[in-house]
């Protein structure tokens, strides 16, 4: 005989849930249903009509709430611990224990029967998880120890593949590295391999990272080129600086001058303002007169090219657009005046 239930839709789920079911005489519960663990613990009454299912005993009976909780993570829904859900528990007889004494929560009664897990690892956990710095540290240093990778390479994917998406959204500003360098990870924004959006925006962060390449550089800042910021992921501080490790170096407050540099900026000495600014500067920096200038004194002083390119390799071509001399001093000049003039 079937059990009779009457009224509506409603009223129908409501004896579901809080009534005992009668089960039918010929129909034995099978193992892997909550019907057997009620019949196992003596909550199955038989009768002529059947067998009803009283209500559980649960009230001062750990043991047995913790064995429920088992039997229906191993043996009925047969799911990873972590993968539960509340509707596990509804669904299949076990309401009534998640409310009144696991406050509904699936990750309290999973904790109380012995599996091994954090809150985090649910489905779904408490809007107030990670109010706690504590909590929010603690997963932090969890996703790290699982992942087993460098730290630098942590993206926002792992946060979410993880089921830590919502921390990260909600505390971090989806930074990966906010949530590393307030679980006291040694690092830089810049060292991330996904550094934080808009991290170069501030001067003083583009200063940090300039003066943190040339220290990892460890050479002279002259021979620093663009290839080596971005060998330290800093193509987007150079990129801000229109990939000139010159303009980078110079706003970090390095005194350079361009032609000083191993790559001289590109199309610099096009301008002839900028060509006479290095043979004055040639000139000062030898303390010798223009018309002595020789080609090494340019090579010497990186000024090599600049001969070459622009001046045909004539250091009296350059003085002469420089205006540092006249016409008349070509002879002298071009025939080994400064050689002669030493002989004398």
């Amino acid at each position: 005989m079937k059990s009779i239930s009457h009224g509506t839709a409603a009223t129908k789920r409501a004896y579901h849930h809080a009534s005992p079911r009668m089960l039918e005489p010929d129909r034995l519960p099978a193992k892997d249903t909550m019907e057997h663990f009620w019949i196992q613990h003596g909550w199955g009454i038989r009768s002529r009509h059947g067998i009803r299912l009283r209500n559980p005993q649960w009230k001062g009976a750990e043991n047995t709430r913790r064995d429920a909780v088992r039997f229906l993570v191993d043996k009925v829904v047969k799911k990873e611990p972590r993968d539960m859900v509340q509707n596990d528990f509804k669904r299949n007889r076990l309401r009534g224990l998640l409310e009144n004494y696991y406050r509904g929560s699936p990750y309290d009664a999973l904790k109380d029967a012995g599996y091994e897990l954090h809150p985090w690892e649910l489905p779904k956990s408490p809007n107030s998880l990670f109010k706690s710095k504590g909590m929010r540290v603690a997963a932090v240093d969890w996703l790290v120890e699982k992942l087993n990778k460098d730290v630098r390479r942590i993206s926002a994917i792992d946060f979410y593949s993880n089921r830590l998406g919502g921390l990260l959204g909600n505390y971090y500003h989806l930074s990966p590295y906010e949530a590393l360098h307030e679980a006291g990870y040694k690092l830089r924004p810049w060292e991330m391999e996904w550094s934080p959006r808009g991290i170069f925006m501030e001067k003083k962060d583009r200063v940090k990272a300039t003066r943190w390449a040339v220290r990892k550089f460890g050479g002279d800042v002259r021979d620093i080129v663009a290839q080596d910021f971005f060998d330290l992921g800093l193509d987007g501080l150079l990129a801000h600086h229109g990939n000139s490790p010159l303009r980078a170096l110079t706003e970090a407050g390095y005194r350079i001058l361009p032609w000083e540099m191993r790559k001289s900026p590109s199309g610099y000495f096009k301008k002839k303002a900028n060509r006479v600014l290095a043979v004055n500067w040639l000139v000062d920096e030898t303390g010798k007169a223009p018309t002595d200038l020789t080609k090494d004194d340019f090579k010497d002083n990186s000024l090599g090219g600049l001969l070459a390119t622009h001046y045909r390799n004539s250091p009296y071509l350059a003085v002469l657009e420089a205006k540092l001399v006249t016409r008349d001093d070509k002879a002298y000049m071009c025939h080994g005046g400064p050689r002669l003039r030493q002989a004398a």
